[in-house]
């Protein structure tokens, strides 16, 4: 199914604190953060800035596996992270590619696939 339809500021920030929080975002944080994004011009920079943010929550990172688990079933995490972004498995070529990158690169961490996955294109569209 091809994701077509671009997410708005509103839906793409719900969306990432939900991936992330695993909770529905608090509306007071929702505004600040929409009048935020609202703000800055480049929407790819406030979005990394938001998503770095987060990312470095404590409540985030207890949800995050760490460099061992993430390395001791490297084709689980792919799939498991693809369905938590993309709500999809990853194709053959995708987990090949991801495979690849997370074996070869012994300072890639969950925490940057994650920040990968949330900033792609694909995901600011549903």
């Amino acid at each position: 199914m091809e994701k077509d339809r671009l997410k708005t500021p509103l839906q793409f920030i719900s969306s990432v604190y939900s991936n992330l929080y695993f909770s529905s975002i608090p509306s007071n944080i929702l505004d600040n953060l929409v009048l935020y994004r609202q703000s800055i011009g480049d929407k790819g920079l406030v979005n990394e800035m938001i998503i770095n943010a987060m990312l470095e929550d404590p409540l985030v990172l207890i949800n995050i596996p760490d460099d061992v688990a993430m390395r001791s079933d490297v084709s689980e995490f792919i799939t498991t992270t693809s369905l938590r972004f993309y709500l999809r498995y990853p194709t053959e070529y995708e987990a090949y590619g991801l495979r690849e990158l997370i074996e070869s690169d012994t300072e890639m961490s969950a925490v940057d696939v994650y920040r990968a996955f949330l900033l792609s294109n694909e995901y600011q569209f549903y």
